[in-house]
């Protein structure tokens, strides 16, 4: 397994993708009215785990981030790059175009 190491420069402030990637994931499973024991299930992790990532309070692995975005049927790639604009923006909450776009790119 490999940890989430991302970040995205901007000037002189580093500003952190990875600590995002879970506040993506919560914002698309909630979009989609998945409960979170549903995702964890469904992405074969504990439910402890997917909280404690979508809420920002561990550094998890890559690979959780990348089967509970599996899970949802959302392309990881997508959640990274929508990660990587709320960092530009310092923010953490998505627009609801950026959930509806993600919502359709979706595949099962």
């Amino acid at each position: 397994m490999r940890f989430m190491k991302a970040t995205f420069n901007l000037g002189k402030h580093r500003m952190p993708v990875s600590g995002r990637i879970g506040w993506v994931l919560k914002q698309l499973r909630e979009a989609l009215d998945i409960k979170q024991e549903d995702a964890a299930t469904l992405a074969t992790l504990t439910t402890v785990a997917v909280c404690r990532m979508e809420n920002g309070l561990s550094c998890s692995f890559a690979d959780d981030s990348e089967r509970e975005a599996a899970a949802l049927g959302i392309d990881y790639e997508l959640v990274v790059s929508l990660a990587a604009a709320l960092a530009r923006r310092g923010e953490y909450v998505l627009t609801p175009q950026e959930i509806a776009l993600a919502l359709a790119a979706r595949h099962l």
